[in-house]
Formats: C-alpha cells, structure tokens, sequence
C-alpha cells in the first residue's frame, strides 16, 4: 500500500493522479485480495514524500486482517452511542407540540429560544 504524504502520484494506466492523503493498493487489505498484485503503474507526478507499508506488517499493526478488526470493533463506544442517538432521535420525532406543556423559558440561543416542557401523561 501506498500513501501519498505530500506531492502527487500517477497511475499511467488509469491516468488517475493520487494527491497528498490518498492511498494507493487499500483495496488489498481485504482478506480476498490480499495475495493479488499492483497491476497498476505507479510514477511520481510531483515531487514529495511517499509511504509504503507491506500487507504483512500492516496486519501486524492492525492486529489481523481488516474484517477481524471491524468484527472486534463492531461493539465499540463509538458505535454504541450511535445506536444510542438512533433511538433518541426515533423517539423525539414521535413527540409532537400538541404533547408537550410549557414550563419556562431556559435562555436565548443562536437558533431561537431554549424552553424548559414536559410530554403530557397520556
């Protein structure tokens, strides 16, 4: 894999230019592309700095291959707390004006006024 840190790579058969933070060969850190090969021809098209980092001592970093990472990171705190805010958000559509009873005002914001309500019992 390759990594364009400053300048620009070409890839003559594609004609793609590969600008600073692009990676060239990420396609390969899946588990069934990990034995091809670049077929691509890769030339430097302005002068900088580049990274190459082998299949192998990427997976050595990671700690295994990209789906096991993900498969390990399914539950992390990151997307627990996304799964959180799916279901408050599902939960604040459901409310509507009609439902809710006015207790005071909080303050002013940059968007209008912030207001103190409670849901109505059914």
């Amino acid at each position: 894999m390759i990594i364009c840190l400053d300048g620009a790579l070409l890839d003559t058969k594609k004609n793609k230019t590969y600008k600073p933070e692009d990676v060239f060969g990420s396609k390969y850190l899946i588990k069934k592309n990990e034995k091809k090969r670049f077929k691509a021809e890769i030339v430097v098209k302005k002068t900088g700095s580049f990274g190459e980092i082998s299949y192998v001592k990427l997976l050595k970093i990671l700690g295994g291959s990209l789906e096991q990472v993900i498969e390990r990171n399914k539950d992390n705190h990151e997307n627990k707390r996304n799964k959180n805010n799916e279901e408050l958000m599902s939960y604040a559509k459901s409310i509507n004006m009609e439902q809710l009873i006015y207790v005071r005002k909080l303050g002013q914001g940059q968007f209008g006024k912030v207001s103190l309500v409670v849901r109505k019992q059914p």
